[in-house]
């Protein structure tokens, strides 16, 4: 095998012509269904960027900071490069990163691991990836919602930014659950409820919840928000990892807002809800072997039922900016993340010993608690909005 072969069977980029062509026309074609870019909001989003090199390499050279930021570029380079030219680096990076650290992992546990699929990133509308088959071949693109990882991280922010800790003379930190506690935090710092509403409006309106205005967290609290975001994102993967493991083949369905290469019709994967349970029970496990070690049981199992609350939380708003309701049950016969997170924690309570359960739900239901109390203090301002005339993108689907 020669090491060109090796890097792209690495990083999943083993795909065919046919299947490059295709995933690039249909971005092309969906990106010109979406609102131009905000020049304004790329120039302060480049401003960040800059600042954050910057911080880390202070007085340096305009020579010496376009070499350590070329730097950062290479390494994210280093897990290779993207199919499209529409791929947007740093998500890729975290997604080729992910992907990585799971297989090995899994690997090194003695559990099966299929061949990598095609991994890419894509405004689809969805917070589940969604699977599309190249048309002529059996090639599948696992394509993630564009924003998927951002959002995560943003959504851990304002769970963190109002967990109280205390400091032990240990050097270690003991975080607080304590709901009285958690409810005074939100009421004495209403600015994070605030950049919460901000964020959710700035993903269902424009597609980029990195158009709310941004914040740097302390340490302590940032470092809580990796845990849970990487679990997250960990689980994300495996779920599908695991539909491939599991042999689901699931049901073809055309998907219209995707025009194809060679004006091919666009088929998606749909899987039952049964092989969607099934999926997230196998993806939580495989994230599981690789962050319990870590982290323990409980904050390694909440990143993955966080993943679902705010899921949960992102379909209401798209329903209440849509229709003025958040039950969206009226409008989609799919399953929805509140049902999935709960029979997860079903599955969990089966399969582990009863200490180690009880620590496990009861962190993960006082996280759900957590984005509910920040979702009260955001209804009525969706609603109002939806009133004004604010609706979500066409790209959001019911």
């Amino acid at each position: 095998m020669t090491a060109a072969v090796a890097d792209q069977e690495e990083t999943g980029m083993g795909a065919s012509a046919q299947a490059k062509r295709y995933l690039d026309s249909v971005n092309e074609n969906l990106f010109r269904s979406l609102p131009t870019r905000d020049a304004q909001l790329d120039a302060r989003l480049a401003q960040v960027t800059a600042e954050f090199v910057a911080a880390h390499l202070p007085g340096g050279s305009p020579e010496e900071l376009a070499r350590f930021e070329q730097g950062l570029l290479d390494q994210r380079r280093s897990h290779g490069e993207p199919i499209s030219k529409y791929e947007d680096l740093n998500t890729f990076f975290i997604l080729m990163q992910v992907a990585k650290e799971l297989e090995e992992y899994s690997r090194e546990g003695g559990w099966p691991v299929p061949e990598r699929p095609l991994l890419a990133t894509m405004p689809t509308g969805q917070i589940n990836a969604m699977t599309l088959i190249v048309p002529g071949t059996d090639e599948h693109l696992v394509l993630f919602e564009r924003q998927l990882f951002l959002f995560a991280h943003l959504a851990a922010k304002a769970v963190t930014e109002v967990l109280p800790f205390e400091l032990q003379e240990d050097g270690s930190v003991n975080f607080s659950i304590d709901e009285s506690r958690v409810e005074a935090n939100i009421a004495q710092r209403p600015e994070v409820a605030n950049r919460f509403a901000e964020m959710i409006t700035a993903y269902v309106a424009r597609g980029r919840p990195g158009a709310a205005p941004q914040f740097v967290q302390d340490r302590i609290p940032s470092a809580l928000t990796d845990v849970l975001v990487t679990s997250a994102e960990m689980f994300v993967l495996g779920h599908e990892y695991a539909h491939i493991a599991l042999g689901h083949l699931g049901e073809r369905r055309p998907v219209s807002r995707f025009n194809g290469a060679e004006d091919a019709d666009p088929e998606e994967i749909h899987y039952s809800q049964m092989q969607e349970i099934n999926a997230d029970v196998r993806g939580v496990e495989m994230m599981m072997r690789v962050r319990t070690g870590r982290y323990g049981t409980a904050l390694s199992y909440s990143g993955a039922d966080l993943f679902f609350s705010m899921s949960d939380l992102l379909d209401r708003s798209v329903s209440l900016l849509r229709h003025g309701e958040e039950d969206r049950t009226k409008y989609t016969t799919h399953p929805s993340p509140a049902i999935r997170r709960d029979t997860l924690r079903y599955v969990l309570a089966e399969s582990l010993p009863d200490a180690e359960v009880e620590s496990a739900l009861h962190v993960a239901v006082q996280i759900q608690k957590i984005t509910e109390l920040l979702w009260s203090g955001m209804r009525d301002k969706l609603l109002a909005a939806h009133r004004g005339g604010l609706r979500p993108l066409d790209v959001w689907k019911d």
